[in-house]
């Protein structure tokens, strides 16, 4: 996919403007305002043929939120044909944190454990990456159904943040995260809990690499 202007990304964020949580990238499953309070994949129940390739060794997973703060998960099921109950959705890719600031939000480096992709990456692997929202809403699904392959992209410009986004450590309810918050919008360091199942490219990205992808929201990609 080729973009020659912002207009392309302009666009699409403001088409979703109105949802509470938009996968923009790897490709959602489909529009799903109306249901995304319904595990795993907000209403959305039946696998998508347009599969995105997903690179094993670190890709972006691009997303709206019409929240100001939300706590953010993004799991993994490594299946092509039972994504069907969030116990499928198994893999930990990237634990709770919490994530600061309404409008486009990505993490730009979202890898795929080792254990699970063979390390010699000769093969493919389907399965479905699942984002969660825990906002004021309550708790919000969309998927993505992705291909794993080192032919994925690793940069996107549809990777892009809002003016000021951050990240906190997760505190267990948005209430026990202001604190956090607070403290991440005056400028102190904020580095957001990290779980024992995620890989350390994941604790890392979220740590270092989520505002170093403003540098980019602007620059043309080609993929």
């Amino acid at each position: 996919m080729r973009f020659t202007t912002t207009s392309s990304i302009l666009l699409t964020l403001f088409a979703c403007a109105q949802a509470h949580l938009n996968l923009i990238y790897p490709t959602s499953r489909g529009p799903n305002h109306a249901t995304q309070l319904t595990a795993p994949c907000g209403g959305k129940n039946d696998f998508s043929n347009n599969r995105t390739l997903f690179n094993p060794d670190g890709g972006p997973v691009a997303m709206t939120s019409s929240h100001p703060d939300s706590g953010i998960e993004i799991n993994f099921c490594p299946s092509s044909s039972d994504c069907s109950s969030n116990d499928n959705f198994n893999i930990t890719l990237v634990p709770t944190f919490l994530a600061i600031g309404a409008g486009p939000f990505c993490l730009p480096n979202v890898t795929i454990p080792d254990s699970l992709y063979p390390a010699n990456r000769s093969s493919y692997l389907d399965g479905t990456i699942q984002v969660i929202s825990y906002s004021d809403d309550g708790e919000l699904y969309n998927c993505a159904d992705v291909t794993i392959s080192p032919q994925g992209a690793q940069v996107s410009s549809q990777c892009v943040n809002a003016t000021g986004a951050s990240s906190a450590p997760w505190k267990g309810s948005l209430a026990h995260s202001e604190e956090s918050a607070s403290a991440s919008e005056s400028g102190a360091s904020a580095t957001p809990t990290v779980a024992a199942s995620s890989s350390a490219a994941s604790s890392a990205m979220v740590s270092a690499g989520l505002l170093g992808t403003m540098l980019f929201s602007l620059v043309l990609v080609t993929m």
